[in-house]
């Protein structure tokens, strides 16, 4: 049985999506390198070659997190009204803040978290505001 080669539109579209589940299910860029999930693929779709950690971290991720990014832009600048929640916690050693952003667009609701920081334990009025700031900036 001769294997076509796959499309540069089909190759972009599987990264696309092995991009994706990798975020939504927080799976670490190591599971590539797994044999299982290699072996899984290889079933799944002879023709494609996983990209590496590397190639992952260094481009696919990026690229995605970009389209992702300028598609909430777009979507936020829709709206006529947004809400934005923050969330502040702590792990043993390091602070975290989160905030997100609500809104409505064309009868459907949207939230996107627009970042999350690090912030020292100190939780004061001033550094919240400074690191909001910071993220309403980008």
């Amino acid at each position: 049985m001769k294997v076509q080669e796959l499309s540069g539109a089909k190759i972009k579209s599987l990264n696309a999506s092995l991009v994706d589940m990798i975020a939504k299910d927080l799976m670490p860029l190591s599971g590539v390198d797994n044999d299982g999930f290699q072996k899984c693929i290889k079933e799944l779709q002879l023709r494609y070659k996983l990209p590496s950690r590397r190639t992952l971290s260094c481009s696919l991720l990026p690229e995605r997190y970009e389209i992702l990014r300028e598609r909430a832009q777009e979507l936020i600048s829709e709206a006529a009204y947004v809400a934005l929640t923050t969330d502040l916690w702590t792990s043993v050693v390091q602070g975290y803040l989160s905030a997100t952003v609500h809104f409505i667009v064309r009868g459907k609701l949207f939230s996107v978290i627009l970042a999350t920081r690090k912030v020292d334990n100190r939780h004061t009025g001033e550094k919240i505001r400074r690191v909001l700031s910071e993220i309403s900036s980008d």
